[in-house]
């Protein structure tokens, strides 16, 4: 249907990110463009307003500055500064705004847990939030059924807390799903964790209370992940996709209807290479064809 996925918004720069909240998506969007500043549009707790009013054209968040990266859960929202820092604001039921209480949010205010490192991205489930740093560490928040904040437990958890399970490795991208995480190491590996209804974890059906490599992957070298609502999505330094999980309506996009356990290859053209993956609920992909004299 139209307007179901990310589109450029007529009233802001033309250049930058637009990021809409899964399940709700027609309630909250994040949009970052290129001056560093957050735009966002929806009910004002969602878009860092001090009213509950609902705006269809895109505001500033206007205590937000020199922001680099930004995410948005179920009914909340994450930012990240150029000095490293974390801002949260929006629904709190399950501690996930990571402020030690449950108190919902109308305006962003810091992560002070986080104020000892520098976060370079984040990442926001429907009720979990995770920190990736520039030591490659990650930290994780909020909601703890299945395992999701990979601590070993299933409580929740209001403050960040560092995964301590991958402290070996040297974490260089993260995602997080309605139910599950996952985590890319700089040698290519594929780590996850949390909730594995359909397989979403790539190692068969049971739930993980703490991070384990992705076995299935092992042979290629990913470089990036994506987490939907009952799947996942690695892309490969080669420009391959890599799908599993739930697959009820082909969002596995291996042209049947059936989940995947492990991860397998999106068929593509022959020649074409994967660029970029944007999505939550849906995972949206854009093909490049070859150019002359090779791949852009």
């Amino acid at each position: 249907m139209p307007g179901d996925g990310p589109s450029i918004v007529n009233e802001m720069e033309p250049r930058g990110f637009l990021l809409e909240a899964p399940h709700f998506c027609r309630k909250i969007s994040v949009f970052l463009p290129r001056p560093r500043d957050a735009y966002s549009w929806g009910f004002g707790q969602l878009r860092g307003a001090d009213d509950d009013d609902l705006l269809s054209t895109p505001v500033r968040v206007s205590p937000l500055v020199n922001v680099t990266a930004v995410a948005v859960g179920e009914w909340w929202s994450l930012a990240v500064t150029a000095d490293g820092d974390v801002y949260s604001w929006g629904f709190n039921m399950c501690g996930q705004l990571g402020d030690g209480t449950e108190d919902h949010r109308l305006i962003p205010a810091l992560v002070s847990a986080l104020d000892e490192v520098h976060v370079t991205a984040v990442a926001a489930g429907i009720g979990h939030g995770l920190a990736l740093t520039a030591d490659g560490d990650v930290y994780s928040w909020g909601y703890n059924a299945h395992g999701r904040l990979g601590d070993g437990i299933d409580d929740h958890r209001s403050v960040p807390a560092l995964v301590s399970a991958l402290d070996e490795v040297h974490v260089t991208a993260i995602a997080a799903g309605s139910g599950h995480s996952l985590a890319v190491t700089a040698d290519g590996d594929v780590y996850s964790w949390g909730f594995n209804k359909y397989g979403r974890l790539g190692d068969g059906i049971t739930d993980r209370f703490v991070p384990a490599l992705v076995s299935a992957l092992d042979e290629v070298h990913v470089t990036a992940v994506a987490a939907g609502s009952g799947h996942s999505l690695a892309l490969t330094a080669d420009g391959e996709v890599y799908s599993w999980g739930d697959n009820r309506y082909g969002q596995l996009g291996d042209g049947i209807p059936d989940p995947s356990t492990t991860g397998v290859p999106v068929p593509s053209d022959p020649g074409t290479r994967v660029r970029s993956r944007q999505g939550r609920r849906h995972r949206y992909r854009r093909w490049l064809q070859p150019q002359p004299g090779g791949h852009r």
